[in-house]
């Protein structure tokens, strides 16, 4: 499972403003084709990942795709969109990122560097 959050990160620290997270995302969020994915291409299972407003129309048309091709898992589906909202939200948001955690634990920016909460 990946966590994705929206959060805004300044003065070496962070705070959530949303996350979504849903068991067995990490199949659709981990793509290994570099071409046609090359955003989701870098999400893995054993790293964070964090992506910026610049980034964000790029990583919408790489999760609206991924959604396209959700035919038969409705919750699946939707929690694709609440990602795509949320980086829609991050282009707008000063010292927006989108962070993509794989870690059970939580993590949070703290004096410029990410610490276990």
């Amino acid at each position: 499972m990946i966590s994705i959050k929206l959060i805004e990160a300044s003065d070496g620290k962070s705070v959530t403003l949303s996350e979504s997270k849903l068991h067995g995302n990490e199949v659709l969020l981990c793509r290994d084709d570099e071409v046609n994915f090359p955003i989701l291409s870098e999400v893995t299972e054993v790293d964070i990942e964090r992506y910026f407003p610049s980034e964000m129309d790029g990583l919408i048309m790489e999760l609206e795709s991924v959604c396209i091709a959700i035919t038969d898992d409705d919750i699946m589906k939707g929690h694709i969109l609440e990602i795509v909202t949320m980086c829609r939200k991050c282009k707008s948001t000063s010292e927006g990122q989108i962070v993509m955690d794989p870690f059970t634990e939580k993590f949070k920016l703290e004096d410029g560097k990410w610490v276990e909460e």
